[in-house]
């Protein structure tokens, strides 16, 4: 089989293209907690969450069943249940600051372990 110099150009582009992607994943993903608002980025998934609306957190290492993945840790992360029946996923590097930070703002929210 034959490859022309175009056909690698192709590989390349894409493939530096998914290098980008990947490198806009692991340099984006950013969390912060404000006294109103908890915010999260990850690449081109981004949100608001008001502090008062978060019911619940529990750490899991199991995310198979949550909705939204905003972590670049596959395990050992935080399942935020916030309105009703919503929920994400997040993988703070102090969870424990990040917990306490979130009870003083927000003394009502339950912490649970799984």
């Amino acid at each position: 089989m034959f490859y022309t110099s175009q056909g690698y150009i192709i590989y390349a582009a894409i493939l530096l293209l998914l290098l980008i992607f990947l490198g806009w994943l692991y340099y984006g993903t950013v969390y912060f907690l404000t006294e109103e608002v908890f915010t999260y980025r990850s690449g081109f998934f981004n949100g608001k969450i008001p502090v008062n609306q978060i019911r619940k957190v529990v750490a899991s290492e199991n995310l198979w069943y949550v909705g939204l993945k905003i972590a670049l840790g596959a395990k050992n992360g935080l399942i935020i249940h916030y309105n009703k029946f919503d929920e994400i996923f997040i993988a703070p590097e102090q969870k424990e600051a990040f917990l306490s930070q979130l009870v003083s703002l927000n003394p009502a929210v339950k912490i649970e372990k799984e």
